[in-house]
């Protein structure tokens, strides 16, 4: 560095305890391939083997500048063991639980496109004309929420792939070395075969955006669809609705949750109050209301009409399919005993049994929904 024609000198230094405690942190948080490098390449002609054995544990570097490479005894940092086969369990129960959240999403994704592309004039009836464009809507925020979790999720399975393959080839283990439980748990390799039409303008305009890769995976599946099958996705849709206009004539009452309802709100009384239907049926929507239009909730806030918004407030959990949201946390309340009892009972009967806990879907297990606690529960829900 120069300084008024001076020229300063800077002089660094490193121990060998910096250099083997950094490849220990980085490889107990799942970076095997910087772990590796950090020594393999960060060293002069520092042998692959050897770089194994100190991040294992049983070897350390010591000295300044010029390392020595000793005996170890070191077995976990931080709780975690140093060990490669723990690690890759570790990484492949990360890997299998990413890959089953992007097939999902991407399934959504493909799922929702011959829905945007359904909608048509001739269903444009006056009765339905509001909740046609609340479909119409949800769809295609729906679609944009569901593209951006899946290359979250393609983002984050190609970076644990990559460290699989690396920790593999050190282990001498492929992918086919999975445990087969494990890929049967997520739905590995199961296909969907949806398949979407060229036409809607929101979506064609969505498709035609900045990533390739979902395009492509659009595209290999895209055809032209006759009207009628075109068609059918909205009939159900309002056909959907015409069966809610009719259950919800009279007061709304708690149903079963094993009644496996597409959306429902469980109160903190453990109480289930179910609906089937669309996603453009606004379920939630619909059964806040009538939750309110029933007198089954004292609204916190005399001024507002989202109902919705205020049942959450109060501590109530929206459900939908696998998916849970909870607000107590914001507003100083805990989900309950009940409720946690009821979410316990309504997993276990989901397929496969795992619950996606807050806006960033963390998946766990249904089995241990009712041992985590309600304090931990509400850090799955914190953003």
């Amino acid at each position: 560095m120069e300084s008024k024609g001076e020229v300063q000198i800077l002089h660094f230094r490193t121990t060998g305890e910096f250099v083997t405690n950094h490849s220990r942190n980085l490889f107990i948080e799942g970076d095997v391939i910087n772990a590796m490098k950090t020594l393999v390449e960060g060293l002069v002609d520092f042998p692959e083997n050897m770089a194994v054995e100190v991040i294992s544990g049983r070897k350390a570097l010591v000295g300044t500048n010029e390392f020595n490479y000793v005996d170890d005894n070191t077995t976990e940092i931080h709780g975690i063991p140093l060990s490669f086969e723990n690690m890759w369990s570790i990484l492949a129960v990360q890997y299998l639980d990413s890959m089953s959240s992007a097939n999902m999403f991407k399934a959504r994704i493909i799922e929702l496109a011959p829905r945007m592309n359904a909608m048509g004039a001739m269903y444009r009836t006056s009765k339905y004309e509001s909740v046609y464009n609340d479909y119409e809507k949800n769809c295609f925020y729906s679609l944009i929420s569901d593209r951006t979790n899946y290359r979250h999720y393609t983002e984050k399975l190609k970076g644990l792939s990559d460290n699989l393959t690396c920790l593999g080839k050190l282990l001498n283990k492929g992918f086919s070395d999975l445990p087969l439980d494990m890929m049967e748990q997520y739905d590995i390799g199961v296909k969907r075969d949806y398949t979407c039409s060229r036409s809607g303008e929101k979506f064609e305009y969505y498709l035609n955006a900045d990533d390739a890769h979902y395009k492509e995976d659009i595209k290999t599946l895209r055809e032209i669809k006759s009207e009628e099958e075109r068609f059918d996705e909205l009939r159900e849709f309002v056909d959907a609705q015409i069966k809610i206009d009719d259950k919800l004539k009279e007061p709304i009452k708690p149903n079963d949750i094993l009644d496996m309802n597409v959306s429902g709100w469980l109160a903190p009384n453990g109480d289930w109050y179910g609906l089937d239907g669309h996603i453009g049926n606004n379920l939630h929507i619909q059964l806040a209301n009538a939750i309110h239009e029933a007198g089954l909730i004292e609204m916190p806030d005399k001024n507002s009409c989202n109902f919705d918004f205020q049942l959450l407030k109060t501590g109530w959990i929206k459900v939908h399919k696998h998916n849970i949201y909870f607000e107590g946390n914001r507003y100083k309340l805990i989900a309950s005993k009940e409720q946690f009892e009821k979410l316990y009972v309504y997993g276990q009967h989901l397929t496969p049994p795992i619950l996606n806990l807050g806006y960033r879907h963390t998946t766990i297990s249904a089995v241990i929904v009712r041992e985590i606690g309600s304090e931990a529960f509400n850090l799955y829900f914190d953003l």
